[in-house]
């Protein structure tokens, strides 16, 4: 079954994120886990009260039920967990547990500073997370994912595996994927690691493909102009670990699309994942016991 993982943090966004996550996990016979991290402590302003974690799990909890509630229609299994600690190494690590297929997470609209204030939290998972992520727009409503491009940065030695939810998605939903590659006539060197559309195309053979040179010196824009000439619903990446001298010349293309895009952005694992006994807190450091908390609940539909 799949099982989509949904954060939320109760912002516009997050509440979009939740109807698309929830309308996907629908669609695709599946059930949904919605989380929200909170930070050990709060303080009211007014009072200087500290608000115990137990009283903020709870009042958290409640929040999450009655914004589920809300929805029309819903009829999926949705589990309700709360947590304290770091996002990133929470969201990671109930994904494993609960043997997510997708994370989702909204991206705030509008204000350019406040998104990437807000997508840190995104980039962080997308780094460390061997399951793939959907970005959703604050202004992203849901439609299947009928048509899909993937921005192909893949090389002659790419594990082609990696594009292996993706080819179950388009399955499910019969898509018809563009295979992009962006390139300029000033760049030969480039044009000459493309890797044969041949490979992609004979493994995602299921799919109807079509592949798509783009000639455009900026990344960002040819993507997004694509999206708008040929009506695609996803726009699909792969994060890749970058070198030195990558991440000193070459800007973060999925950085920018996180930012710049109108349409949910897939970003599939650059890697396999690896066992789940890999202690994350060697990633994220001890936390103190402050993790411990934890409060659940079930809600059927």
């Amino acid at each position: 079954m799949c099982t989509v993982l949904i954060a939320t943090d109760f912002t516009p966004a997050a509440k979009n994120a939740i109807q698309y996550g929830i309308q996907l996990a629908k669609e695709m016979h599946g059930n949904v886990v919605l989380v929200h991290v909170i930070k050990p402590l709060l303080f009211n302003a007014d009072t200087l009260q500290i608000i115990s974690r137990e009283e903020l799990a709870v009042e958290s909890k409640v929040i999450l039920e009655k914004e589920i509630s809300a929805l029309e229609n819903v009829q999926v299994p949705i589990k309700i967990k709360v947590v304290l600690g770091n996002v990133t190494e929470k969201i990671v690590s109930i994904s494993r547990e609960e043997n997510a297929s997708w994370i989702v997470l909204g991206m705030k609209a509008k204000d350019k500073s406040m998104r990437k204030i807000f997508g840190s939290n995104a980039v962080s998972i997308c780094k460390y997370s061997f399951i793939p992520l959907i970005i959703v727009p604050e202004n992203a409503a849901y439609k299947p994912p009928c048509t899909i491009a993937l921005a192909n940065d893949l090389d002659e030695n790419a594990n082609l595996e990696i594009l292996n939810p993706l080819q179950q998605l388009g399955l499910h939903f019969q898509s018809y994927l563009f295979l992009l590659k962006v390139i300029n006539d000033g760049n030969p060197q480039l044009i000459k690691k493309i890797i044969n559309p041949n490979s992609i195309q004979l493994y995602l053979k299921e799919l109807n493909t079509e592949y798509e040179y783009l000639d455009d010196l900026d990344f960002t824009h040819a993507i997004t102009q694509f999206v708008k000439d040929k009506n695609v619903d996803v726009v699909a990446m792969i994060s890749r670990e970058h070198n030195l001298l990558e991440r000193i010349f070459t800007r973060s293309h999925i950085k920018e699309m996180m930012y710049e895009t109108s349409v949910p952005l897939i970003i599939l694992p650059g890697i396999m994942p690896k066992k789940k006994g890999n202690n994350l807190n060697k990633v994220f450091g001890e936390t103190n016991g402050l993790n411990k908390l934890k409060t659940e609940n079930v809600i059927k539909s």
